[in-house]
């Protein structure tokens, strides 16, 4: 579970959209899975979340659910999972695992693994691929009141190039995703 702090960026803005990037290397990237994705007005803790908690907003009930992926002719994407569980080509020794713990509706899933053939390995260093949120208005939080990110995901990164590891990333937009930070 990782939870950030986005009460400078983001509190009392109407057009947010929260993008996720992966920038992959070519040295055996694994996966990254995200799921239940929520906004709360205080320490998530307190489970005041503002937005996430409907179906279909964060936690990738039967799809992206409005979810935008970038570079969709890319043939590495962030694709929606219903199995929620990684699955590799070559019956890797991770085959199998999960992300959070509303497995049963699906996640969002980038696999690297699936992007490259075993038997000729197609070279893909140094593609990338962004998942980011639908517009979420958050001008209605009140003053004084903190404001949280919390999400679940596995990333699994390779381990054979240490200086060349894949780049995962979490940015903000307050232009409604004209502009990223």
């Amino acid at each position: 579970v990782v939870w950030l702090d986005l009460t400078a960026q983001a509190k009392n803005e109407s057009q947010v959209r929260i993008r996720w990037r992966w920038q992959f290397t070519g040295n055996t990237e694994y996966c990254w899975l995200l799921d239940d994705v929520e906004l709360f007005d205080e320490n998530p803790l307190h489970e005041h979340a503002v937005w996430g908690t409907l179906t279909g907003q964060g936690d990738f009930a039967g799809g992206l659910n409005g979810w935008t992926v970038a570079y969709a002719n890319d043939t590495c994407r962030w694709r929606w999972s219903d199995k929620a569980l990684v699955h590799f080509p070559n019956g890797g020794e991770a085959d199998g695992f999960g992300s959070s713990p509303t497995l049963n509706n699906g996640v969002a899933m980038v696999n690297p693994t699936f992007c490259k053939d075993f038997d000729e390995p197609v070279n893909f260093q140094f593609t990338h691929t962004s998942l980011t949120s639908p517009g979420i208005n958050l001008s209605g939080i009140a003053p004084g009141t903190r404001l949280s990110l919390q999400f679940h995901q596995t990333v699994r990164t390779g381990n054979e190039a240490f200086s060349n590891l894949p780049v995962t990333g979490v940015a903000i937009s307050m232009d409604g995703g004209a502009t990223f930070i």
